[in-house]
């Protein structure tokens, strides 16, 4: 679950599920929430 503001954001990019989130590559979503974003939903940051 997500706040508002974080639905909004990932909404406007597409992504309105987790699944939608898990299958973006992980390089994009580290430029879009940070390497520890990408950890969060389950995806090994790039180095």
């Amino acid at each position: 679950m997500v706040g508002p503001e974080t639905f909004n954001f990932f909404s406007r990019l597409g992504a309105k599920t987790i699944k939608t989130l898990s299958e973006m590559p992980v390089d994009v979503l580290q430029q879009l929430i940070g390497k520890n974003g990408s950890v969060y939903f389950g995806r090994k940051p790039m180095a």
